[in-house]
């Protein structure tokens, strides 16, 4: 018998439909980056697929993606106000912490345990985000280490104004990852306790 559709899973299909539009404009803007927003949407369609997430998490975790992606893209505000970034890496670690966290709870029964290695994941995916934006500068000529207020076209070797040096960024945005897995572990806990 076929599942039937809901108001979810359509805000999910308008989702996808976002991410498709995002990467045909970034083609024209800055080609290099529309491979993240590709990998981005063959893994949001992997995990809706193999339902490692339930769908109102899964559409909790795309809302917050669309709003990073706003922020990057359609406002600028990555390039235009200097704290963006900061909120951004908050998010990241609840959002990793969550999808981690669904992909191995059917696998680990202890809820605290899960949380732990949930969390575990979160800053491991976070860190090495950092270490792939210090090669993509190195190598692809990028300015994403350090806060740079430039136009949002400036991706590519920009001499744009440089208001934190890379290596203060880098700690700064490893510190408010870790600040947002910790608010994954609050919240985990809260909610499994809620449970019993």
């Amino acid at each position: 018998m076929k599942e039937r559709k809901n108001w979810i899973d359509y805000m999910i299909y308008l989702f996808w439909a976002f991410l498709i539009f995002t990467i045909i404009l970034d083609l024209f803007l800055v080609p290099a980056r529309t491979v993240y927003w590709v990998g981005a949407l063959l893994i949001s369609l992997l995990i809706y697929r193999r339902k490692f997430l339930p769908k109102p998490i899964y559409l909790i975790m795309a809302v917050m993606f669309v709003f990073q992606v706003f922020g990057e893209l359609y406002f600028g505000f990555f390039y235009t106000l200097p704290h963006y970034d900061k909120i951004d890496h908050i998010i990241s670690g609840i959002e990793f912490g969550t999808l981690f966290y669904f992909l191995f709870d059917r696998k680990i029964k202890d809820k605290k345990q899960l949380i732990w290695i949930a969390f575990l994941f979160s800053l491991s995916f976070e860190y090495a985000w950092e270490i792939i934006e210090y090669f993509s500068d190195i190598y692809l000529g990028t300015t994403t280490v350090g806060v740079v207020l430039r136009s949002p076209g400036e991706y590519i070797n920009s001499a744009a104004r440089i208001i934190m040096p890379a290596y203060l960024d880098t700690i700064q945005d490893m510190i408010y990852s870790f600040v947002g897995a910790v608010v994954f572990v609050i919240g985990g806990f809260i909610l499994t306790r809620k449970r019993r």
